[in-house]
């Protein structure tokens, strides 16, 4: 396991959570993927960590990038008790926020709905990567 340290993850309007753990996977919407697939992605992304606290909790910690002029990022953090419950944070992520990514997208309704359903395939991927990227033990998701 990585090293422990304090971490401090903001949220926007919230007040940051501050915890001691260790970062045990990441998966960078951006790095990786050239210059023609950044643009296809019209400057939109999600970062994903995932953190074991000193206490043996999970922290997940979602970020919604944009370079789009007019739309706003945005950063969600998730705490959890076992890995088994981790397909439910990331499910009820998209449920709850892609929507409300796609309501603030700038753009015609087609161009919204297409760059949505490229964000949301990204999405998936990075959180199979992710859940791939995992201990044995933790991969094995109900």
């Amino acid at each position: 396991m990585a090293e422990m340290r304090e971490w401090t993850l903001t949220r926007g309007v919230q007040p940051p959570v501050v915890f001691t753990g260790s970062l045990m996977a990441h998966q960078d919407g951006v790095s990786g993927i050239s210059l023609w697939q950044s643009l296809i992605s019209s400057g939109r992304w999600h970062d994903l960590s995932l953190f074991r606290t000193r206490e043996g909790r999970l922290v997940v910690y979602i970020c919604y990038r944009t370079r789009i002029t007019g739309e706003l990022d945005n950063r969600e953090v998730f705490t959890v008790d076992a890995p088994s419950d981790l397909a439910a944070v990331f499910a009820q992520y998209q449920q709850v926020a892609f929507p409300v990514i796609a309501a603030r997208m700038m753009g015609d309704a087609r161009s919204r709905q297409q760059a949505l359903g490229s964000l949301i395939a990204r999405f998936q991927a990075q959180v199979a990567s992710l859940l791939a990227a995992l201990p044995e033990s933790a991969n094995k998701l109900a």
